[in-house]
């Protein structure tokens, strides 16, 4: 190749050999081809879990730190999603040759649904929403066990009877996340409402009682002859609103409102009233809701 030195590299040279006695004008050309040598390629970390970031397998060769091309499925950026892909590693270094063949699978991840407790229902509670979250990030869905106690629409349960039912939420996955799911119990009891009248002192007393039910509503109804410090007690689901209601003449419909209850403190809760007029009716509700 021009060059008096033998060379070293891997390559084609063309070599010249020429006598230089001058009885003797002969000289001679051919090629001299040096190969690359055999080298040896291993991939490692062909056995990963999708958490998202790209998954680059790991290479090692021997001699150490030649220079090597990767494709992963004949692409050369590493992959992200889960899946198998062909990985296919050769050396590119000028003296050296050698490449290896190998799988890099990416598993699919493990995902959570967190699905707090559900709270204790009554018949006639307004639907309320579920709020269940996947650690993927992917949209959750629910269903009941018994439709006939609480049914669920999208993320809104809706309570239509007493008994016990269960909520599951569900994330069923995806090509990077693997299927899961979260249970939690439903209880649903029965509607309470009720109203009774005491003196609190020993004066003659008398009471009836009427019991009013429609679609929107259940409540009771007592008169009582007035005295001083009437004693209402309601009978009722805890922490449900209740309305404690008065009015002076039942052929009217305008109740008032003696005492809002947003939230009843106990299952018995009492109210003591001070009435001014000669006879007075009482009448505590519950507004319910009512399924479409």
């Amino acid at each position: 190749g021009g060059i008096p030195d033998a060379p070293t590299n891997a390559g084609s040279y063309t070599v010249i050999a020429t006598i230089t006695d001058t009885n003797y004008p002969v000289s001679a050309t051919n090629t001299l081809v040096i190969s690359r040598a055999a080298a040896t390629v291993a991939l490692g970390s062909l056995a990963q879990t999708y958490d998202g970031a790209a998954k680059p397998v790991s290479v090692t060769t021997s001699p150490t730190n030649l220079t090597v091309a990767v494709t992963y499925g004949g692409i050369p950026d590493a992959p992200t999603n889960a899946g198998s892909y062909t990985v296919i590693a050769t050396v590119t270094d000028a003296n050296y040759a050698g490449g290896a063949t190998n799988a890099l699978v990416i598993a699919q991840a493990g995902q959570t649904v967190a699905f707090g407790a559900l709270p204790l229902c009554v018949v006639g509670d307004a639907p309320f929403t579920l709020t269940a979250l996947a650690s993927s990030g992917l949209p959750v869905s629910y269903v009941s066990s018994d439709p006939s106690v609480a049914s669920v629409t999208g993320n809104t349960v809706s309570i239509l009877s007493a008994g016990s039912s269960t909520i599951t939420a569900s994330q069923s996955g995806n090509g990077n996340y693997l299927a899961t799911n979260s249970i939690q119990p439903l209880l649903v009891t029965n509607l309470v409402v009720d109203l009774s009248i005491s003196r609190y002192t020993n004066d003659f007393y008398s009471v009836t009682n009427v019991v009013y039910v429609d679609k929107n509503s259940l409540y009771v109804t007592n008169v009582i002859n007035i005295y001083p410090n009437i004693v209402l007690t309601i009978s009722g689901n805890q922490d449900r609103a209740y309305n404690l209601q008065y009015q002076d003449d039942l052929t009217q419909t305008n109740w008032q409102l003696l005492q809002a209850i947003t939230n009843l403190p106990a299952p018995i809760y009492q109210v003591i009233e001070t009435p001014t007029n000669a006879a007075r009716f009482y009448r505590v509700q519950r507004p319910v809701w009512s399924p479409n």
